[in-house]
């Protein structure tokens, strides 16, 4: 703002004030004052981030006058399908040409876990046979809860596939930084643009 500056954990707390954010990494720190704000790393060297800049309502985060956030979601998933599924359809075909996951590399992997909390774990589960049907990869779906103390085999050839509804779910985050630690590639779907995961 205009000799203000604020923080929290998620950008729809301060929606109704700023429409611009810098979204922080794990092992970054912000110096906020009121004419400004320093980013520096761990270390404590400064450094530079873009700004973020909200473009979406904050009638998306809210509940849009349903009793529950399930009950919105299960009512928009028809529109919500047609917003993810429409960019994707050039001529007639499905086109998936920024994705950073090629043929070969997807073919490359040995094994393939979904990794999720709550319902984003039952759509993972789902998601499994899914997946084994089109690519004839292993897969296997994971609470993330449990990720971290199964000792799960995870090798640079895992593509370790990341549901959060928030995008901030911390056990799910957790599962993924050690997924991260462990070699695995990282894919994420969330309903949350500029979100931690």
């Amino acid at each position: 703002g205009k000799g203000e500056n604020y923080i929290a954990s998620d950008i729809p707390a301060l929606l109704e004030y700023t429409r611009d954010y810098y979204l922080l990494e794990t092992n970054e720190i912000a110096v906020l004052k009121n004419d400004g704000v320093k980013l520096y790393d761990i270390d404590g060297k400064e450094i530079k981030k873009e700004v973020y800049h909200v473009t979406w309502d904050i009638a998306a985060a809210e509940k849009g006058g349903y009793d529950y956030f399930m009950m919105k979601e299960i009512m928009e998933q028809p529109e919500a399908l047609r917003r993810a599924i429409t960019p994707r359809v050039k001529d007639g075909r499905i086109d998936f040409g920024d994705l950073i996951l090629s043929r070969q590399t997807v073919e490359n992997f040995s094994r393939i876990m979904i990794i999720a909390c709550g319902s984003s774990y039952h759509v993972g589960m789902l998601g499994k046979y899914t997946i084994e049907k089109l690519t004839r990869i292993p897969v296997e779906a994971v609470l993330a809860s449990e990720f971290r103390y199964c000792a799960p085999i995870v090798t640079k050839r895992t593509l370790a596939l990341v549901i959060s509804q928030s995008g901030e779910t911390i056990d799910t985050l957790a599962a993924m930084r050690e997924a991260r630690r462990l070699g695995a590639r990282l894919l994420s779907i969330v309903n949350v643009v500029g979100s931690t995961i």
